[in-house]
């Protein structure tokens, strides 16, 4: 996650952050995580990006992955991206590309042992939503 790239330098803002998910862990330490395979009709996958975060100037990426009416969260990531973006827009668009790679394999899966669930891609960005939706084939 972002807060252990701060680890070799941290400030005091890392060192609340730190403590807010201590507490957090604490409080929710008895609950569970339940699957219900009868509830697997879609898979959503989430994304979102921060655009020059990084001192080399790169972006974050978050990626989560649920099946069921997100009911199992099967993927959960954030990480570094490999090149420097030039906007946030393509910074939000290396998010979704590196989320459907991840989705595809979850796909994969789900049809091998006879689900066809519907799918759900999720972000924030709505340049990014527009540009999607204008490349895409009239229905």
């Amino acid at each position: 996650m972002f807060l252990a790239t701060k680890a070799a330098n941290p400030k005091m803002s890392n060192w609340n952050s730190l403590i807010h998910i201590l507490c957090y862990l604490n409080h929710t330490r008895n609950k569970k995580l339940t699957f219900n395979p009868l509830y697997c009709d879609q898979i959503m996958m989430y994304t979102d990006a921060s655009h020059n975060l990084h001192d080399n100037s790169h972006g974050q990426t978050g990626i989560t992955i649920y099946i069921g009416n997100n009911d199992a969260c099967v993927y959960n990531i954030s990480r570094s991206q490999k090149i420097a973006a030039a906007s946030s827009f393509d910074s939000e668009a290396i998010a979704c590309d590196e989320g459907t790679k991840e989705i595809m394999k979850i796909i994969e899966l789900a049809r091998f042992i006879g689900y066809n669930p519907q799918i759900v891609i999720r972000t924030d960005s709505q340049p990014l939503i527009t540009t999607v939706m204008k490349t895409m084939p009239s229905v």
